[in-house]
């Protein structure tokens, strides 16, 4: 029968820098790959952005200033 891990067995294996457990996926190496896309898609917007490509004309909406005033006042 295997002994049962406490709380006192996982701090000290993690200042000795053991891992008391299987590892099946690395997820914080996926989160880092998904944190670097997220970077790369909004400097890829800033660049559009900046350069003029986006928005393009007819994605823009021609909104009279009065209706424009009246949009923001009803989501005050």
């Amino acid at each position: 029968m295997k002994k049962k891990l406490t709380i006192r067995d996982l701090r000290q294996a993690q200042k000795d820098g053991r891992q008391l457990t299987e590892v099946y996926a690395n997820l914080a190496a996926e989160l880092a790959k998904i944190q670097q896309m997220r970077v790369e898609a909004f400097k890829a917007l800033q660049a559009e952005v900046t350069g003029g490509v986006f928005p393009e004309p007819q994605r823009l909406l021609n909104l009279a200033e009065r209706e424009f005033e009246a949009f923001v006042k009803g989501i005050e």
